[in-house]
């Protein structure tokens, strides 16, 4: 691909810019994890939710 072989060039001229690369994904990564972590919580209040209705009906 193009754009991967301009980043290895890019890694021959600069060493350091693997290391930028690694804690850009690290922190992609981070984001995604707090992503998913907000979106399980919100999909558990909407059950917990939905739970309260249906026991709070019958009752």
């Amino acid at each position: 691909m193009f754009l991967r072989g301009d980043s290895c060039a890019m890694h021959v001229k600069n060493p350091n810019a693997m290391y930028r690369d690694a804690d850009l994904k690290e922190h992609l990564r981070r984001l995604q994890q707090q992503s998913d972590s907000r979106r399980r919580a919100a999909v558990m209040e909407m059950m917990r939710q939905r739970v309260a209705e249906v026991v709070g009906g019958s009752g």
